[in-house]
């Protein structure tokens, strides 16, 4: 099942004494985030009340969040955004919707297991597969042949010995 929210980064630290907070963003591109009008962190909704990117960094003002010590309680915390919000090119997917989905050897089609975790590494993020012992597959195209959201599955080629 598709989340409502997804997550889409991670205050790092604060900026300034009027409660602007710098963000990590977890997208392929940090101006992606700038339309968004609506946030939330910790399951509480706020208003963006202003945004901007510098080189790969977002710089965050929510409505409500005024000084530094505000700021400073949601340092460390995860920024999620309404689905609904979002948009994808056609053909792309949120790495999101690959959790708990089935993987199927798209050479074959026989069913490996289900996707139990998503691992992220600087320059590469890993599907965790439960397929009766642990198996890693790197989100690249030489491996992901296909991600069907709607129907939770992921199509993979494996290459011998995985």
């Amino acid at each position: 099942m598709k989340r409502v929210r997804l997550e889409i980064g991670r205050i790092t630290n604060t900026h300034g004494l009027k409660g602007e907070m710098k963000v990590e963003p977890w997208c392929d591109d940090p101006r992606d985030l700038l339309k968004l009008k609506t946030l939330f962190v910790g399951g509480a909704a706020y208003a963006v009340a202003s945004a901007r990117t510098a080189g790969n960094l977002l710089y965050l003002k929510l409505a409500g969040v005024d000084t530094l010590e505000m700021a400073q309680t949601l340092k460390g915390k995860t920024l999620e955004a309404a689905r609904e919000d979002l948009s994808l090119a056609p053909g792309s997917y949120f790495i999101a919707d690959c959790e708990n989905a089935t993987v199927v050897d798209a050479d074959s089609g026989r069913t490996l297991g289900t996707v139990k975790e998503i691992l992220y590494y600087p320059g590469r993020t890993i599907l965790n597969v439960d397929a009766g012992r642990e198996l890693l597959i790197p989100m690249v195209s030489d491996f992901i042949k296909e991600v069907d959201a709607d129907k939770g599955i992921v199509r993979v080629h494996l290459i011998d010995g995985m």
